[in-house]
């Protein structure tokens, strides 16, 4: 089995692909992430909405933007006191200082 799916130094556009799928269906895996992005949608948008219309909105929205997503993630990511094979996990420091500087509100 191989190790990793690239085949140069840099990741091709399939590969990233290949990576916000992957990670999203690890995501919507967990049943805490879509409960907090039901609790979500009831506050932002209009009733009649049908429930998985925002996680769709969410994942294309990820998609497009994911190079920025991925690069912020690992700033955070060294910006964190962890080492060796940790060091592309954030520690809830991290997390409050990305959430903070993006002003992202903690429900």
């Amino acid at each position: 089995k191989r190790e990793c799916d690239a085949r140069a130094y840099y990741d091709t556009p399939s590969l990233l692909k290949k990576q916000i799928k992957l990670d999203w269906q690890r995501a919507t895996a967990k049943k805490r992430f879509v409960k907090f992005m039901r609790t979500m949608d009831c506050r932002v948008v209009p009733d009649g909405f049908h429930p998985n219309e925002l996680l769709h909105k969410t994942e294309a929205v990820l998609g497009k933007y994911l190079l920025r997503v991925r690069a912020a993630f690992y700033y955070y990511c060294a910006r964190g006191t962890t080492m060796g094979e940790a060091s592309f996990s954030m520690t809830s420091n991290s997390w409050a200082t990305f959430c903070r500087e993006m002003g992202i509100e903690d429900p």
